[in-house]
C-alpha cells in the first residue's frame, strides 16, 4: 500500500555564508506514514523535531532529498494540510469563530457553509457558546483548542502539531490530551506530532519515533498495537476458523456419546440438545422464564452496584468508616450465598424481589473493592498539584479521584454483571414461580438433560451479551485510558527507515 506521507533521504543544512561550517539539522533520514496514523516525534532540543516539521508544512525547502503527500511532492506551504503552532497564534481582532474560520477566508471556500462546520467543530471540542468571544476572553487550553480546530477546519489531509501543549499547566495539558484524542479518534486524520514528552507520545501515538541529537535522525521507533487493531482478528478467516474448531468440538461430542452409547440422562448429544433448544424456542418455553431472570440479574445488578459505589465511596474517603464498617462487610461476604438464598427466600418470598436481593448481595463486593481501590490509586503528585490550586477535597474527588478510579470500577461492573447473573440463577434453584434457574431445577427432577443443557446454552449467551453490553459502555467511557487504546507494544526497531 502506497504511504499517505513519505519522505526519502531528507536533508536539511542551514548554510551560514561567509562563516566557516555549516550547521546541519536534520537527516538523512527516510520516513512513511499511514493515512489516519497518529505519529509521534521525541527528541532532545535542537535536533531537529521543528525542522523536519516545517518541511513536512513546506514552510522550509529540503537541501536534499523529497517529502510527498497523496503521491505528490511538498515544495511549499499546501492547503491540505493544517498546522499547530507551539502558541495558538489567535489574531487578537478576530473572535473565536473568526480566527476558526481564517483558512476558509483566506482560501475562500464558501464562509456560510464552513460556518456550520467550524461550529460543530468548536462544539466537538468543548467550546459552544464562545463562537463570538475574543482570544484574550480564553484559557490558555481554550486558546489551544480553538487553534486545533482551526487546523481541522478546512479538512486538511495531514495535520501537523509542533508542541502544542508545552506552554500549558500540567492539568490542563492533560485535558488536552484527552481531547486531541477523542478528536482523532473522531476524525481519524493523519498527524504527525512534536513533543518533549515521552508519556504524551506513547499516550497519543500510534508509533513514537526518537530522535538522535543534532543533525537529527532516527535512533529508534517502536510501534504501538492499538485495542481497535485487534479487531482485525474478526476477519471472515478467522472467523471461519472458529467456526471449523465449534463444528468439530460438536463432532466429537456427537461421536464419542454415539460410539460409547452413552445414555440420555447422564450426557446427551449435541443433536439432542440442539433439538431440545429449538422445541424450547419455538414452543415459547424460555421466554417467560429469561425474562423474569433477566429483571431479576439487572435490578440486582444495579441496586448492587449503587450500594457497591457508596459504600466504597465511603470507607475509601473515610478511615473512621473504613475502621467500623469494612471488618463487617467482610465477615458478610464469607458467609456462602447459597447458605443465605433460603433465608432469602423466606423473607422476601419466592417472586422477583428474593431474587434482586441476592443478585445484588452476589454483584456488589467485587464492585466495592474494585472502587476503594481506584479512589485511592491517585498519584501523590497529581493530588499535591490539586492541593496546590487550593482545590478542595470535593474538587479533588470529582476531579481528579473519581475519573481516575473508573477503570478500575469498569473492571468491577463487569464482574458485578455476572456475578448478579450468577445470583439471580441459585436464588431460582433455591425457590422461585419463574426463572431458568427454576426451569433446570424442573428439567432435573423429571431427567430431562439434554433440556438442562439447553437452558445452560442460553444462560452462556444472556451471560456474553451482557458482558459485551458493559465492554461496549467501558469503551465508551475510558476512551482517554491507554489500556484502552493500546493492546501492547512490539520492541522498538533501530535503523534509519520505517
Amino acid at each position: 500500500m502506497t504511504a499517505h506521507v513519505s519522505l526519502k533521504n531528507v536533508t536539511k543544512v542551514f548554510r551560514r555564508p561567509g562563516a566557516a561550517g555549516d550547521v546541519p539539522a536534520v537527516g538523512p533520514l527516510d520516513l512513511e506514514l499511514r493515512q489516519g496514523e497518529f505519529f509521534a516525534i521525541v527528541g532532545p532540543s535542537g535536533c531537529g523535531k521543528s525542522t523536519l516539521l516545517k518541511i513536512l508544512a513546506g514552510l522550509i525547502p529540503a537541501s536534499a532529498g523529497e517529502a510527498w503527500l497523496r503521491g505528490t511532492p511538498i515544495a511549499g506551504p499546501r492547503r491540505d494540510i493544517g498546522v499547530v503552532f507551539q502558541s495558538p497564534v489567535l489574531f487578537p481582532w478576530r473572535s473565536v469563530l473568526d480566527n476558526v474560520l481564517l483558512p476558509v477566508d483566506v482560501q475562500r471556500l464558501g464562509r456560510e457553509r464552513m460556518s456550520r462546520i467550524a461550529t460543530e467543530l468548536l462544539a466537538l471540542v468543548g467550546l459552544a457558546g464562545f463562537e463570538d468571544r475574543y482570544p484574550w476572553e480564553l484559557s490558555g487550553g481554550m486558546q489551544q483548542r480553538a487553534a486545533i480546530v482551526r487546523a481541522l477546519v478546512h479538512d486538511p489531509a495531514m495535520l501537523l502539531m509542533d508542541e502544542p501543549f508545552g506552554a500549558l499547566d500540567a492539568m490542563t495539558r492533560e485535558q488536552m490530551n484527552l481531547e486531541l484524542q477523542r478528536i482523532w479518534l473522531e476524525r481519524r486524520k493523519t498527524v504527525l506530532f512534536i513533543t518533549h514528552s515521552i508519556a504524551e507520545a506513547v499516550f497519543l501515538g500510534d508509533r513514537v519515533l526518537v530522535m538522535t541529537p543534532r543533525p537529527g535522525r532516527i535512533m529508534a521507533h517502536s510501534r504501538l498495537l492499538q485495542c481497535e487493531r485487534l479487531g482485525r482478528l474478526n476477519t471472515p478467516r478467522n472467523l471461519a476458523l472458529s467456526a471449523v474448531f465449534l463444528l468439530l468440538g460438536l463432532g466429537l461430542w456427537e461421536a464419542a456419546v454415539r460410539i460409547l452409547a452413552i445414555p440420555m440422562f447422564i450426557l446427551p448429544a449435541p443433536s439432542n440438545v440442539f433439538v431440545a433448544l429449538y422445541r424450547g424456542l419455538v414452543g415459547g418455553l424460555y421466554w417467560p422464564h429469561l425474562w423474569a431472570t433477566m429483571s431479576a440479574t439487572l435490578l440486582g445488578f444495579a441496586a448492587g452496584s449503587v450500594l457497591a459505589f457508596t459504600l466504597g465511596t465511603l470507607i475509601a474517603t473515610s478511615r473512621p468508616v473504613e475502621y467500623f464498617l469494612y471488618p463487617y462487610v467482610v465477615m458478610f461476604q464469607s458467609m456462602p450465598k447459597i447458605a443465605l438464598a433460603p433465608l432469602i427466600i423466606i423473607w422476601f418470598g419466592l417472586g422477583l424481589t428474593s431474587k434482586v436481593v441476592n443478585a445484588a448481595l452476589v454483584a456488589f463486593f467485587p464492585l466495592m473493592v474494585n472502587t476503594i481501590v481506584g479512589l485511592r490509586s491517585a498519584e501523590e503528585d497529581r493530588v499535591n498539584l490539586m492541593r496546590s490550586l487550593a482545590a478542595s477535597e470535593m474538587q479533588i474527588f470529582w476531579m481528579l479521584r473519581l475519573p481516575n478510579a473508573l477503570p478500575f470500577i469498569m473492571a468491577g461492573l463487569e464482574i458485578a454483571m455476572i456475578f448478579a447473573l450468577i445470583g439471580a440463577i441459585v436464588a431460582e434453584f433455591v425457590g422461585a414461580q419463574a426463572g431458568l434457574g427454576m426451569l433446570i431445577s424442573t428439567m432435573n427432577f423429571t431427567m430431562d438433560v439434554a433440556g438442562q443443557f439447553s437452558v445452560l446454552l442460553v444462560l452462556s449467551v444472556v451471560g456474553l451479551l451482557l458482558n459485551r453490553c458493559i465492554q461496549l459502555l467501558r469503551r465508551r467511557v475510558l476512551f482517554w485510558d491507554p489500556s484502552e487504546k493500546f493492546a501492547g507494544a512490539s520492541e522498538p526497531d533501530r535503523g534509519g527507515r520505517l
